[in-house]
């Protein structure tokens, strides 16, 4: 794998260096060679060097039965220089005789893969007419009858073409070989230089260029040079181009695409250039013969999404283009509008659709209403200004123009100064357009929607200004309910795409602002506004409910006597009251209103005492609760308490913690302390210490989190004293504090969590690592093997878990706790475990495995499985589940892995480190030996050894592989590791070799169990473990198919690197994060594997391995197709189902979360658990995927080959 990996980088100077037996030998998986993997990478150079030394490995065939002209013809775009090399090169062995060579080389180029493709018809599969005419050469000079053997599907080259109707390759297969096809082919090279001068509108060159090349030079999609200044949008090339080839106009693409359709295939389409189009091929139409009829053929070519450009304009409802093309259908009777385009629809079909009334009046009216359509150019001039609030240049717009402005999501200039919060130019422009109060955008939006989507706080000041703009207009008609009142009720009614009002969008932020200034005109005007349901069917209330929040349920159900918001303070007061707490400023609140003090609120529900906590302000905090004590208890949004903020850091804020939870104490014991008699105060400290978050944390358990010490000693000290039962409620991830101790093996909070001031009780203090524990143990390690000692038999399982002769315990509600808070890890653990089944607890003589299993299976009832266990000494069982949940690696001999391997016979598999080999323990439990590589280096050997034990030793988690044992020859220099046997394989394999038909369910499940597995490595372990190679490669699958991350166990040794030598960084090419490949030192983090992780969405998303070339990367093409608003089509087309479609979108947008170039934008984990679980129900906007200047072409045909490789 190491050669492989110099090879894959093109490493010449290496390459050289390798002796050619290793060479000639060296496979990889799926048994591809040295050669074939210089080939996928296309390392022209390497290949030279490769034959040069090893010519027999040109005849190779991979277990898929693939040769390197498969290889070389595999893909989009095929790489033309590899085929003419290797052909050339078996030619010149073939040609020296008619002997031995010749007839090898005929049965060489004749091999079909697995798949039955000859190297011809896999390159007619795609279209690669380079190829295809490099090998009908070939086949018609020699006789080789290639041209006749069918292919996948049991078709020829020719009858794939013909299903094509491609013309140029019908041609090439059908013509007698005279030369006349070939003599206006232009090589592929000169084609692509050609087409990067025109990307970048070289006119001069262009000019130079000689009519032949200009005319048919045509890249892998069969794109010509029109189209590709089309693409990028050059008009003046454009002009230059047409001057000298008139005919491009008309050419086709593989997608059967004109210039019309690239030149309306985004959002914003090019309006110019279909304008210009359209009348070149006017003024060739001029007289009614040959041309026009040319002409009218070409406005109504469809592609292969069955689209003109006239139903694809107007699915991206670009107005502009459609008013220019149905301008000319009108005038020219093309019956453009009449033709069916994608999903069997019209334009004006689309239309309808949408409910876009500008469109439906263009394609119903007769060109009339075309005239209101302000051009494009002016628009985008016109918002900018708007965006910075440029007031006097708005003045001075003509009232048309601000009236009819429109860009491509049809948003009004009204739109776009409401989203930027232009309070003044919204006046302006109300008072000179006041109908633009009552537009929707595309997505039917009104500015009431927007003020109230953009920021979790919404615009109030917008909202009151647009409602009292409508309430003006509504009542100036008198009492009597006229036009402008029924209007105003339907607007303040409309639902946007989502189903929502402008009520239930501000409900689901909690913008309480709005909420209030809606429920109020709600009930003036008895408009029946709350009782509308938004979003997923809920009414405003019933989203307020459904986040348990008091203050908004009061807003929407009070009677509307002022009751609910006499205590309402402005926002910009308690704005300028926090700022002031920000800084301390303790003179300043002591001047403050009691009641603004009280009930300040920002646009999280923060409390003014929150504030201060946030800011650490202690002084502050004291003279708050003097005077406003039951801001103790307050929730924000997010369902944080005071106690929360204080812990909410890696710190926190133990001063704090102390003060209030004193604060609380002494209210709540002022009541008195009478025996078995609560006061009301004590209840509220009580429920209010125990209050958890969103997250589901109570402060304890989120100190716990993050490690802070004094802060849990505080909790525990109280809980104990108190008997709150604090200790025993689970967190975020069903976890107790003590269970995430457990999890991080931090034995001072363990001591903490358990110590219960009993000077009998002995945690069991951590010597060298090693926990004294009681009972039977001490024979368990009596019996371990150490080294390479020989003879000694399998660690008996009987013996680890020796059975534990307890006897009853009167304090049995500890023991519950001990079971209720353990069993599940505990015995997740075990069931990995070889013989973990056959675990025995013997209680007085009695078997109780069947009750242990029971337990097992169903934690929940651990309770009522009380009575079945006799369970002894409470710090002795802790001390054994504690041994069993961190149980560590256990030594195995050489001779014990030569009698479980069967002498390593049969291998699974080999990687950079070392091969790997199949194996079963005297139970039965099967394994898998990793036999590390002996490379010359014995202390980096003897590092990455240490490190995936020491690593994995101390980590588990269902979605990480389970490290058993391990084996270390201190003189024979044989090192080992082994693992749990996966039965279903690597995850690649299955994704990409389709040896499983996995629905989309599984394949969303492996995705999220696979971010599980990584967030624990990076928030749940410490120190924090980097992967640094996350990738389909690295994931095994077991027998249900549920997912394994591996080798996470060498990451910590390459991280240590990494910080001081960036070369020796690990990863593969296309999951490794841009920073990693910057030149200057960079110290990595874990936002490296967010980004490996998003690559690897990407493959799960196309269910194919990402494309080297850039012109058809696949996430490039997702990237695309979310800018372009084309992701559902696009999801579709990757075979993916109606059904999944949502989820899969969800997970496309993650993944390009995943990618972005800046590593602070990238998400954690966790968060991106929560996304793909659907926890987060608004995800972010992606903004700069991979690198800040990455452009990849979006074609029109993104279907996903379906065919195996």
């Amino acid at each position: 794998m190491d050669l492989f990996d110099r090879v894959e980088k093109g490493d010449l100077d290496y390459i050289k260096t390798v002796k050619p037996d290793v060479l000639l030998k060296a496979r990889g998986k799926d048994g591809v060679s040295v050669l074939s993997v210089a080939t996928t990478n296309d390392q022209l150079d390497c290949c030279k060097e490769i034959l040069e030394k090893c010519p027999s490995l040109l005849y190779h065939q991979s277990d898929q039965k693939n040769t390197v002209l498969h290889v070389a013809t595999y893909s989009k775009s095929g790489i033309y220089r590899l085929i003419d090399f290797f052909v050339s090169f078996a030619l010149d062995k073939a040609t020296t005789s008619e002997g031995e060579n010749m007839v090898r080389f005929k049965r060489w180029i004749k091999l079909q893969n697995h798949n039955e493709d000859t190297a011809l018809t896999q390159a007619a599969y795609y279209r690669h007419l380079h190829i295809v005419k490099r090998l009908v050469d070939v086949d018609r000079q020699h006789k080789l009858g290639l041209s006749e053997i069918h292919g996948y599907q049991g078709k020829t080259a020719l009858q794939l073409a013909v299903e094509y109707q491609d013309q140029e390759m019908i041609k090439l297969l059908t013509d007698d070989g005279e030369g006349d096809p070939y003599s206006n082919y232009i090589p592929l090279s000169i084609s692509m230089d050609l087409f990067d001068h025109v990307k970048y509108g070289d006119m001069e060159y262009i000019k130079t260029v000689e009519l032949d090349v200009l005319l048919n030079s045509r890249d892998e999609e069969r794109n010509s040079v029109l189209l590709i200044a089309t693409k990028y949008d050059q008009l003046d090339c454009c002009e230059e181009i047409l001057k000298r080839c008139p005919s491009l106009l008309y050419h086709q693409t593989n997608c059967k695409d004109t210039v019309l359709h690239y030149a309306t295939y985004y959002k914003s389409g090019i309006p110019r250039l279909i304008d210009f189009f359209v009348t070149v091929g006017l003024d060739a139409a001029a007289n009614e013969g040959e041309n026009m009829l040319r002409f009218k053929k070409w406005m109504r070519m469809q592609n292969n999404y069955s689209d003109t450009a006239l139903t694809q304009a107007a699915y991206y409802q670009n107005l502009h283009i459609v008013k220019m093309l149905v301008e000319v259908d009108s005038q020219y009777k093309l019956g453009l509008s009449e033709i069916v385009g994608y999903k069997s629809k019209t334009a004006l079909l689309l239309a309808l659709e949408y409910q876009d009334r500008e469109m439906i009046k263009l394609l119903t009216d007769k060109g009339d209403p075309s005239s209101k359509i302000v051009p494009l150019s002016i628009v985008k001039d016109l918002f900018a200004r708007v965006k910075y609030g440029d007031l006097d240049y708005i003045k001075t717009v003509e009232l048309d123009v601000l009236l009819n402005s429109r860009d491509e999501g049809r948003l009004s200039v009204l739109s776009v100064a409401t989203q930027h919060d232009q309070l003044d130019c919204c006046k302006e422009i109300l008072k000179r357009c006041p109908l633009l109060l009552y537009h929707q955008t595309k997505q039917k939006n009104t500015v009431l929607h927007d003020a109230s989507y953009y920021k979790k706080n919404g615009i109030s000041r917008l909202i009151d200004l647009f409602v009292t703009a409508g309430l003006d207009a509504a009542t100036s008609e008198g009492d009597v309910e006229g036009e402008n009142m029924i209007r105003f009720k339907r607007w303040i009614k409309s639902q946007n795409h989502n189903g929502d009002t402008a009520l239930t969008q501000a409900a689901y932020y909690r913008n309480l602002h709005i909420v209030k200034t809606m429920v109020e005109v709600d009930r003036q005007h008895k408009l029946g506004l709350s009782e509308i349901h938004g979003d997923q069917g809920k009414t405003a209330l019933q989203l307020a409910v459904e986040y348990q929040d008091q203050e908004m349920i009061k807003l929407l159900t009070d009677d509307g006597e002022g009751d609910a918001y006499s205590n309402y303070i402005p926002l910009s007061i308690s704005m300028d009251l926090f700022d002031h707490v920000k800084y301390g400023d303790l003179e300043y609140i002591k001047t403050v209103e009691l009641d603004v003090l009280l009930n300040s609120r920002d646009e999280e529900r923060n409390s003014v005492l929150l504030i201060a906590t946030t800011y650490d302000q202690l002084d502050c905090c004291e003279e708050i609760l003097k005077r406003c004590p039951s801001l103790l208890y307050h929730q924000t949004n997010s369902k944080e308490t005071v106690l929360h903020y204080a812990t909410y850091y890696k710190s926190g804020i133990p001063r704090l913690i102390d003060f209030f939870v004193n604060v609380g104490l002494d209210a709540a014991t002022n009541e008195g302390n009478v025996d078995n008699k609560e006061g009301e105060n004590m209840i509220r400290f009580k429920k209010w210490i125990k209050l958890q978050n969103h997250n589901a944390d109570t402060a304890l358990t989120q100190a716990s989190y993050y490690r802070n010490h004094d802060i849990v000693k505080i909790f525990v000290e109280v809980d104990r004293q108190y008997k709150l039962g604090l200790s025993e409620i689970v967190g975020y991830s069903q976890k107790t504090a003590l269970q995430l101790a457990l999890e991080y093996q931090d034995h001072e909070m363990i001591k903490l969590l358990t110590d219960s001031r009993d000077p009998d009780f002995d945690y069991g203090a951590n010597n060298g690592g090693n926990m004294q524990i009681s009972i039977a143990i001490e024979q368990a390690q009596e019996s371990l093997p150490t080294g390479n000692s020989s003879g000694t038999g399998v660690v008996s399982e009987n013996k680890i878990f020796s059975s534990a002769e307890v006897s009853k315990h009167n304090n049995s509600k500890d023991c519950w706790l001990v079971i209720n808070d353990k069993v599940y890890d505990v015995t997740g653990f075990l069931g990995d475990h070889p013989g973990g089944g056959e675990i025995l607890l013997k209680a007085t003589g009695k078997d109780a495995t069947r009750d242990f299993n029971e337990v097992h299976s169903h934690s929940s009832n651990a309770m009522t499985m009380m009575d079945k266990f006799y369970v002894g000494v409470y710090d002795s069982i802790t001390s054994l589940l504690i041994k069993l949940a961190s149980d560590k690696p256990q030594p195995y001999s050489y001779e014990q892995l030569v009698d479980f391997t069967k002498n390593f016979s049969v291998p699974l598999g080999s990687g950079g480190f070392g091969d790997v080999y199949k194996g079963k323990f005297p139970n039965g439990v099967l394994i898998a030996v990793k036999v590390l590589k002996d490379n010359g280096k014995e202390k980096i050997m003897e590092e990455q050894f240490a490190a995936e034990v020491e690593t994995m030793g101390r980590t588990y988690h269902r979605n990480l592989i389970r490290l058993y044992g391990y084996c270390y020859g201190v003189h024979t220099k044989f090192k080992a590791l082994i693992y749990d046997y996966m039965e279903s394989g690597s995850f690649d394999t299955v994704l990409f070799e389709k040896k499983l038909d996995l629905p989309w369910e599984k394949l969303h499940n492996i995705a999220k169990e696979v971010a599980q597995g990584i967030s624990y490595l990076h928030e749940s372990c410490y120190p924090q473990i980097i992967h640094q190679d996350i990738k389909p490669a690295n994931v095994l699958l077991d027998s249900n198919l549920s997912p394994k991350v591996i080798d996470f166990g060498l990451a910590k040794v390459n991280m240590g690197e990494s910080q001081f030598e960036q070369t020796k960084v690990k990863g593969t090419r296309n999951y490794m994060a841009p920073e990693v490949n910057q030149p200057n030192q960079v110290r990595l983090s874990c936002k490296c594997d967010v980004y490996s992780f998003g690559m690897m969405l990407f493959d799960i998303l196309g269910s194919k391995r990402n494309h080297v070339d850039k012109r058809f990367w696949f996430p490039g093409q997702v990237w695309d197709k979310f800018n372009t608003n084309q992701l559902d089509k696009f999801i579709l087309d990757c075979g993916i189902k109606e059904e999944d479609k949502d989820s899969a979108k969800r997970l496309s947008v993650v993944a390009l979360l995943c990618v972005e170039h800046n590593p602070v934008a990238r998400p954690m984990m966790s968060t991106v658990v929560k996304m793909l679980e659907g926890k987060i129900k608004q995800l972010d906007t992606p903004t700069t995927p991979f690198y800040p200047n990455y452009y990849s072409s979006s074609e029109s045909s993104s279907v996903s080959d379906s065919r195996e490789f």
